[in-house]
């Protein structure tokens, strides 16, 4: 992974490739303590998420936030959320608390370290990766796509020919990542059971997107038959992240 703003810190290339896994953890953090918090991840949590890339515990991990003026304004909403990318289901499970390293690595107890963010920890949320592109173009900002569809497995089969058309519209459309994932958990009647993500350039491309544009353009509208078909109910949710900080390899 590049640096801040290659794709590869965004993700897809979030260090996300087919049959990885990764969890998704949300926090609510107070506007009041949120530039603390942010300086906090990225100049100290970062550095302790790299070390783990490089014992091979971990292979990626990201902090990323809503975007501001967008939607409805919840101040006991999620407004970060942390990525954890593991090559295998037991790197996942393994129960490796790396971020409570701070006092060997930094001299600073974790008790003090991450003091003062007031916030409140949200759900964990875990997936397999099932297809990805990436490219080395810079990147900031991301679309979170949940659905449930009634046929999943013709959802997927859409999306090879879907994946074709990005791939050939990267460039051009300021899109610099795409992929989905299928839930593992927690499963119930309700969630979503499968993810798109779409990585950007900049907020005017991904606004072109949710708008039917960008990417999206020239899309063979067959395809958007097929999934509606496949997936009557729509889009449970859509949600756009900015990135805060993250690891490189």
């Amino acid at each position: 992974m590049k640096k801040i703003l290659t794709i590869s810190l965004l993700f897809i290339s979030l260090g996300l490739f087919s049959q990885e896994v990764f969890y998704i953890h949300t926090v609510n953090i107070p506007e009041e303590n949120q530039e603390h918090f942010e300086n906090v991840m990225t100049n100290y949590v970062t550095g302790l998420a790299q070390d783990e890339i490089a014992k091979g515990d971990i292979k990626a991990w990201y902090l990323m936030k809503n975007v501001p003026n967008i939607g409805e304004n919840n101040p006991d909403g999620t407004n970060y959320l942390w990525i954890h990318v593991f090559d295998s289901y037991e790197d996942m499970t393994a129960g490796n608390q790396w971020w409570n390293n701070s006092t060997e690595k930094y001299g600073i107890d974790p008790s003090i370290l991450y003091s003062g963010f007031g916030g409140t920890t949200g759900g964990f949320y875990y997936w397999q990766t099932e297809s990805a592109i990436e490219s080395d173009i810079k990147a900031q900002y991301l679309i979170l796509n949940f659905a449930r569809p009634k046929d999943l497995n013709a959802v997927i089969e859409i999306n090879q020919e879907v994946e074709k058309h990005f791939k050939k519209n990267l460039v051009k459309s300021g899109m610099t990542g795409w992929g989905y994932a299928t839930r593992i958990a927690p499963q119930n009647s309700t969630n979503g059971t499968i993810m798109f993500w779409d990585v950007y350039d900049n907020l005017t491309n991904v606004m072109k997107h949710m708008a039917g544009g960008a990417a999206l353009e020239g899309l063979d509208q067959s395809l958007f038959k097929k999934f509606d078909k496949a997936n009557p109910d729509g889009w449970l949710n859509r949600i756009i992240l900015e990135y805060v900080t993250g690891t490189t390899d």
